[in-house]
């Protein structure tokens, strides 16, 4: 699935001609550290060794120039690396959009329990 989704922007980018960005580091260690911290308290247990860190910056090189381009050409600010806001997104409490149509975007985040801690988890935040 990554190799598709790092496909589709290198391609997007290219089609609008915004060529790749360098940009500062939007995930420095202290962040990270957040990041993993979060998730443990969710219930997964992220792996913290170096060679996950040189993986992941492997990774995120490998795709943030091109989403960094497209986000300066379609004015879009990426987002933050962990959740800023826990409020709903608009879609959930729109009064409009209900019945079968609402179905597949409330179970997208309906808490579902973890098996292996009873902690509920929130499936959107995460994938």
């Amino acid at each position: 699935m990554f190799a598709v989704a790092r496909h589709a922007a290198v391609d997007l980018a290219h089609v609008l001609g915004t060529p790749p960005r360098q940009l500062s580091d939007r995930l420095p260690a202290h962040a990270l550290g957040q990041v993993r911290s979060e998730l443990e308290r969710i219930g997964l247990r992220p792996d913290r060794s170096r060679a996950a860190d040189e993986e992941l910056i492997e990774l995120r090189a490998s795709y943030e120039p091109y989403v960094a381009a497209l986000a300066s050409r379609l004015m879009m600010p990426l987002p933050s690396w962990h959740a800023v806001s826990r409020n709903p997104d608009n879609w959930q409490t729109d009064h409009q959009i209900t019945g079968e149509a609402a179905a597949p975007l409330k179970a997208a985040v309906h808490p579902i329990p973890s098996r292996d801690t009873g902690i509920e988890t929130d499936r959107a935040r995460w994938h």
